[in-house]
């Protein structure tokens, strides 16, 4: 005959006589949990916020073990909206409104009494998005007749061109750049290198010369110098010639005259050789159509400019948890409506909690907090694979009776 020696708390149950806290709430008598808890594990799995007037007990939330070593996990909401229907009077004197809810009228507490029915707008939306870089989405984007995609503009460069035929559309959809990571819960962040190089690929345009492929993410200074070193003289010398060759028109000159091919060439030759680096820079850094000015803010002039650093998030939301995999059922543009007639970068393009509602709601999907928030601040834990625990603690050992 098997049968369970309980570990960790003894998993009490509702026949053990219960002691009333400070609340009136029961209190767990055996004592195990906390001794465990004292030995370390309190700051990690006790803890919700640091500002918190008051630390429950865990049977303040987790009412019953249902007879298992690890407390249940259904929580109602009752168990936050007891503190978040009040938040000014269960928040640390010394915190002040450190953890109020802020709505877009500003710090003021608003009073959280219902799961998402009662939910404030994502703080998100109560500012713009502050990223210093241009991004067009709609066109990227663009659409047709009745909402469906159009082709993209224009673009003849041999990136495009291998995209198109590797892709056999002429749109983009939006897994084009939004890739899920290795957990499928968020998306990567947005890398030139992997997401925009194939279309975009960066070119200087000399003047009556093929464009030159540069590389990205350079110091402008360093990119400068890159620029100015490129090619030889005789290079110089043999792209003029192939153009000139090309484009016979351009000896033309006005009132009927018109210059040698010689004399073109040795114009067009000493102007390469006497670029100065003010020239460079400003074609390379400032042009709004080609240079780093198209998609980037600069700071500076000359070789003293610097590139802003574009700051944006790895993730939005940091006080909630989200799996797009489990939403992925359905089209980006149900939760990100805007995507595609957003023009500017400070558009938030995250979905608001009225889009949220649509399916969890009751009846629907699931709508009580712990949907999308976790109250124990878990720190380290939350990033460390290395567990607290040893498995002894979580299922009871087994002994063989005679």
């Amino acid at each position: 005959m098997w049968s369970r020696a309980l570990t960790l708390s003894q998993a009490w149950r509702p026949s053990v006589s219960m002691e009333g806290n400070a609340a009136g709430l029961p209190v767990c008598p055996c004592g195990r949990c906390r001794e465990w808890l004292s030995a370390g594990a309190a700051t990690t799995f006790v803890t919700h916020h640091l500002n918190e007037a008051r630390t429950p007990e865990c049977a303040d939330c987790h009412v019953e073990h249902g007879g298992n070593a690890i407390l249940t996990r259904a929580i109602g909401d009752v168990s936050c909206t007891v503190c978040h229907a009040d938040l000014a009077n269960n928040i640390s004197a010394s915190a002040g409104q450190a953890i109020a809810i802020v709505t877009s009228a500003g710090s003021k507490i608003r009073a959280l009494t219902s799961a998402i029915d009662g939910h404030v707008e994502f703080a998100a939306h109560s500012h713009p998005d502050m990223a210093a870089l241009a991004l067009n989405h709609s066109r990227h984007l663009p659409q047709g007749e009745k909402g469906s995609p159009a082709p993209l503009p224009s673009m003849d460069t041999e990136g495009r061109q291998a995209w198109l035929k590797d892709t056999g559309r002429n749109h983009m959809v939006c897994a084009d750049c939004h890739e899920p990571d290795s957990s499928r819960r968020y998306m990567k962040p947005i890398r030139f290198k992997d997401h925009c190089i194939q279309c975009h690929d960066l070119q200087v345009a000399q003047e009556y010369l093929p464009p030159e492929k540069v590389p990205h993410g350079l110091e402008p200074s360093r990119l400068v110098d890159f620029v100015k070193g490129m090619g030889s003289e005789a290079e110089a010398q043999k792209g003029y010639e192939t153009y000139i060759d090309a484009h016979p028109e351009k000896l033309n000159l006005p009132k009927g005259k018109k210059i040698s091919r010689e004399d073109w060439l040795t114009k067009r030759t000493e102007a390469w050789k006497g670029r100065n680096t003010d020239s460079v820079a400003d074609a390379l850094l400032h042009a709004e159509k080609d240079g780093c000015a198209r998609c980037h803010k600069l700071e500076g002039e000359g070789l003293a400019v610097k590139i802003t650093p574009t700051r944006v998030p790895a993730r939005w939301l940091l006080h909630s948890f989200f799996h797009h995999e489990k939403h992925n059922v359905v089209k980006c543009e149900v939760c990100h409506p805007n995507a595609r007639t957003s023009e500017k970068t400070e558009d938030v393009l995250l979905p608001k909690v009225d889009v949220c509602r649509d399916c969890h709601t009751k009846g629907g999907a699931r709508d009580n907090c712990t949907t999308c928030h976790t109250y124990h601040d878990r720190g380290s834990d939350r990033r460390d694979m290395e567990g607290r625990i040893s498995r002894s603690d979580l299922i009871p050992s087994l002994e063989r009776k005679p």
